[in-house]
């Protein structure tokens, strides 16, 4: 398909911030991606209606574009799906750094009349995710930073090893860039969670929830965040997001594995 009818053929090359890019779709979208790839949430945030993408979802992004090494496809960036005065979609194209693999999700960008700036109305990252899935997690499709929390929005994921709450070297990466979205506005709260497998008693499993959320508050803490942002939950193994077993009874490694996490809940 090719790219809307303004004419106009977008390359990596160009200045991430255009000439009237408010009020040019593509322009508008290729700028909204260039600030996520390069890990500039401040600006990013600022063209999306809040409303309808979370700071989850963008910090969830900055997770993937990070660990997957994605960089904007040269060659074609954005792939239109429909241009109209007051809506416009796309194909945004990401490679990996050696520029081998390719992977794509979309984004739509809305306004309410011609004369308003464009804003990122929707990002649907399944496709995303599904080859960040093969690329990072060895295929395991829970496996994923983003997940629906229990009240309907978006929820940052980690995870930990067997019977442990220790943060390993990925963890402190995905947690450094979240620190970094946090220490934007101190004024807000956040909520951690913390969760286990089905393994070992209740008991044991509370406490361990509990340490795998104060381990995550204290990476916060250590790295300049307020400790009066954060609000510390455990659930033991009360919430799985996979069944521990198998339909026979048998054990469920991968599904255990998805369950040893905690969420972060981004109250923005």
């Amino acid at each position: 398909m090719k790219s809307p009818s303004m004419g106009k053929k977008l390359t990596a090359g160009d200045p991430p911030s255009l000439p009237n890019v408010n009020n040019d779709a593509l322009n508008y979208t290729y700028t909204f991606l260039s600030r996520l790839i390069k890990q500039d949430f401040k600006n990013a945030k600022a063209m999306v209606d809040h409303s309808n993408i979370s700071d989850a979802k963008l910090a969830a992004m900055c997770i993937i574009f990070e660990e997957a090494a994605y960089k904007i496809d040269k060659e074609k960036p954005l792939r239109s799906l429909f241009m109209r005065d007051t809506a416009a979609g796309f194909y945004a194209n990401v490679v990996s750094s050696d520029g081998e693999k390719s992977a794509q999700f979309s984004i739509i960008t809305q306004r309410q009349k011609k004369s308003d700036s464009w804003r990122v109305y929707e990002i649907n990252l399944d496709q995303l995710l599904g080859d960040y899935a093969k690329r990072v997690s060895g295929g395991d499709i829970y496996y994923s930073p983003l997940l629906k929390n229990p009240h309907g929005g978006d929820t940052l994921v980690i995870y930990f090893e067997f019977d442990s709450e220790g943060l390993t070297p990925r963890t402190q990466k995905q947690l450094s860039i979240v620190t970094r979205l946090l220490k934007l506005d101190p004024n807000k709260a956040i909520t951690i969670s913390g969760h286990t497998d089905a393994k070992g008693s209740k008991e044991y499993n509370a406490n361990l929830s509990a340490q795998r959320a104060q381990a995550v508050k204290d990476f916060f803490a250590t790295h300049g965040v307020s400790p009066e942002q954060v609000i510390t939950e455990s659930h033991g193994s009360q919430h799985p997001r996979v069944s521990n077993t198998l339909t026979d009874g048998s054990d469920n490694p991968d599904g255990r594995r998805a369950n040893r996490r905690t969420e972060i809940y981004l109250d923005f």
